[in-house]
């Protein structure tokens, strides 16, 4: 198997490994006594907290265009 094709199914994999999952808050509740209060919230759909995995998947994809530039313009420049 050709090596380029063996990086390029890592990446996915390693892209679709660290995908990031969304951790929703829909209500929260207060229990006070014996009343229990459901406040509903907006569902948190950022990934807030995956600071390292978020910059892991720029940083991987900044270097697959980067690589994609530069195979590009060595392609366009041997024609």
């Amino acid at each position: 198997m050709h090596y380029k094709k063996v990086l390029g199914a890592l990446t996915i994999a390693g892209a679709l490994a660290a995908g990031s999952t969304a951790f929703a808050q829909t209500a929260s509740t207060t229990t006070t006594g014996s009343t229990t209060t459901v406040t509903p919230t907006a569902p948190n759909t950022g990934a807030g907290g995956n600071t390292a995995a978020n910059l892991a998947l720029l940083g991987a994809s900044a270097a697959v265009a980067a690589g994609g530039a530069v195979y590009l313009a060595r392609k366009k420049a041997a024609v």
